[in-house]
């Protein structure tokens, strides 16, 4: 568009005449190369779109394990172990966390994003780097710390749903994960989906542990039962 004329427009528009139009001076152009640095991406991985219909650059290969944490097999088979230096960092963080409160814990990780992002045939989402999935910390029939290799449900009263399992939902341990992820003052946690029963009981060992009211409060509205797709009552699916 000539800058002249934009500025010509401009005036007019405001309700200046012609002639004060014409002593204004001609805006200048950017060159073309000047337009296009304007426009470049940042340095650095980035997340495109929305999680549902948006893609990676420059994407980060995560690790498959690291100190507290680690992908399930599966992940390494589908590549999507992929996202945003963001996400990758927060693993980090989250999974040393865990293993300093817990000695010896490790969190079983699930599907991030496939290298470039976009659709996959695991997920509506996870398209741009910035969802995670998290197996639920468990507790055997002896109430001993369970290593999940699965993604399994747990009901109201906290036991998993699979017949005669023994297994039961560590209230204790997932609240030191949610709380984790809450408190890292790095990333930027939007959601962290899961059914409300868990959510229940989560907020009631926070209650019994009388964690602070701006704690409660961001729980509160952060765990969430998401309305379009399962409860999400086998996994934590945490979104920044």
């Amino acid at each position: 568009m000539n800058a002249g004329w934009l500025a010509t427009l401009t005036f007019l528009l405001a309700g200046a005449t012609a002639a004060d139009a014409e002593s204004v001076a001609p805006t200048s152009v950017l060159s073309v190369a000047e337009a296009d640095a304007l426009l470049a991406y940042p340095p650095g991985s980035l997340s495109l779109g929305s999680t549902g219909n948006g893609s990676l650059l420059e994407p980060v290969r995560i690790a498959l394990r690291g100190e507290g944490w680690r992908f399930l097999p599966r992940v390494k088979r589908r590549a999507t172990n992929h996202g945003t230096a963001e996400m990758a960092a927060l693993i980090e963080r989250l999974g040393a966390a865990v293993a300093t409160a817990y000695d010896g814990a490790n969190l079983q990780l699930g599907n991030v994003s496939v290298r470039e992002g976009g659709k996959t045939p695991w997920h509506a989402s996870h398209q741009a780097g910035r969802d995670i999935d998290i197996l639920f910390l468990a507790r055997d029939g002896r109430g001993r710390p369970a290593d999940l290799r699965e993604f399994v449900s747990f009901d109201e009263e906290g036991r998993c749903t699979v017949p005669r399992s023994k297994l039961t939902f560590d209230d204790k341990r997932n609240l030191t994960v949610v709380r984790a992820l809450l408190e890292d003052d790095e990333a930027r946690v939007q959601w962290i989906f899961v059914a409300d029963w868990l959510k229940a009981r989560l907020l009631a060992q926070a209650r019994q542990q009388a964690l602070p009211d701006e704690l409660l409060t961001r729980m509160e509205a952060v765990l969430r039962q998401p309305s379009d797709s399962m409860p999400h009552a086998n996994h934590f699916h945490v979104r920044t």
